[in-house]
């Protein structure tokens, strides 16, 4: 019996551990950038620069100023080939050469 108990609380462990992995999800990939996102982690790829910059969501708690700060655009990075913001859950990449602008939505949540 105790045999059968170990076994069983054995395979839950395993079965839970298993479903932990947190596969890369590509978002985005272009010959100049490439987002994906494992978990909670966000990696910025600049492949035209050479950097990489990683975003990591966290939850807040609701409150009047978490709201407003959602709603304001925050600069990740400025660099000479992209300029990088987040507002909400999107990613917004502007490409300084062509000035084009990718929008990238970062969680999987319907509004």
């Amino acid at each position: 019996m105790k045999r059968l108990i170990i076994f069983i609380v054995a395979a839950v462990l395993i079965v839970a551990l298993a479903g932990c992995t947190k596969e890369s999800i590509v978002l985005y990939a272009s010959d100049l950038l490439r987002v994906e996102r494992a978990g909670a982690v966000t990696t910025i790829s600049d492949l035209e620069g050479g950097n990489v910059y990683t975003l990591k969501t966290v939850r807040v708690k609701k409150s009047e100023t978490a709201t407003q700060d959602k709603a304001t655009a925050k600069t990740i990075a400025d660099t000479d080939t992209m300029h990088i913001q987040v507002v909400h859950d999107v990613l917004i990449v502007t490409f300084k050469d062509s000035g084009d602008t990718v929008y990238i939505k970062l969680s999987n949540k319907r509004f």
